[in-house]
């Protein structure tokens, strides 16, 4: 839709995606808010180029989430996106405020440790947001991770959190497992890609035990080997509740595969009944099967 006719867009539309990807609108228009005073929306930035007119679109954006007669559920920033300097500050100014986003996601940019504090003591005062997505943000490593595990230390409302590819280590894990344990509202903890050794799932094992309320854990692509990957189960077999856990291409061994699948046909445990395993690719040799019992899945 070109940019004049969204004044003939009638009140109350609700506009589901408005996406400007590779667009001059905002860059060139600094007056959507005349063209769009009632619109409830979902903005996506996906240039995947550096470009300068990223950074006004950002502000824009700044801008919108902190008027709260907008209604803006959904942000993306992706694809190297040219981020100005002060746009974590600004951001996390908004989101203070702001009473509709509902996920907001990066992607690829450059979000550092004192981004992170920012977007951490935001999270502490909004109480709409539900899923965050860091992906594949290098820059932010374990020293990021710490603002961001402890303010899910007493955020309840965060119930997605996506941060793969973000160079954590077991440091970093060992940060998430003692937030896990007095956090009831995180169901879905994404930590692939990354550099998460036996003891960081040691850790996290050790949270798991307390923790009842999460769904989905990704660990795939990570370090973990057999110990880790055992003990890791092994905290899972007594849960009362679902999960689903993904241990994909990490070098578990044939040892721990061999272990697993006896877990996976015995009736003496909780598995079959509460955790989605998946796992593959090994150390010694690449033993890969795929096998389904009720909602086992074992790759």
């Amino acid at each position: 839709m070109s940019w004049p006719y969204f004044r003939y867009l009638s009140e109350g539309t609700k506009i589901l995606i408005f996406d400007y990807v590779g667009s001059f609108i905002v860059s060139d228009r600094e007056d959507l808010p005349k063209y769009l005073p009632w619109a409830c929306f979902d903005v996506i930035i996906s240039s995947g180029r550096e470009f300068d007119f990223v950074a006004k679109e950002c502000k824009w954006i700044c801008r919108m989430l902190g008027d709260k007669q907008r209604r803006i559920t959904s942000v993306d920033v992706s694809g190297r996106c040219t981020l100005y300097p002060d746009f974590s500050k600004d951001l996390a100014e908004s989101l203070k405020i702001n009473n509709s986003l509902l996920g907001l996601t990066f992607r690829g940019n450059c979000i550092f440790e004192n981004d992170a504090q920012m977007l951490a003591e935001a999270l502490e005062r909004n109480s709409c947001l539900s899923s965050l997505t860091l992906n594949n943000e290098r820059c932010l490593q374990d020293k990021g991770v710490q603002h961001l595990s402890d303010t899910l230390r007493t955020n309840q409302t965060l119930t997605k959190l996506d941060m793969r590819a973000c160079n954590i280590t077991d440091a970093g894990m060992k940060l998430f497992a003692e937030a896990l344990t007095v956090n009831d509202g995180l169901k879905t903890l994404n930590l692939g890609f990354n550099h998460i050794r036996d003891d960081g799932a040691r850790y996290l094992a050790s949270s798991l035990r307390s923790n009842k309320t999460l769904l989905e854990l990704g660990l795939e692509y990570n370090l973990i080997g057999e110990n880790g990957a055992l003990v890791l189960v092994e905290s899972l077999t007594s849960r009362e509740t679902h999960i689903c856990l993904n241990l994909a291409h990490n070098p578990i061994g044939l040892s721990a595969h061999r272990v697993l699948d006896s877990l996976a046909v015995s009736n003496s445990t909780n598995l079959n009944n509460n955790i989605d395993l998946t796992y593959g690719y090994t150390s010694d040799g690449g033993y890969d099967h795929f096998l389904v019992k009720d909602r086992l899945m074992l790759y």
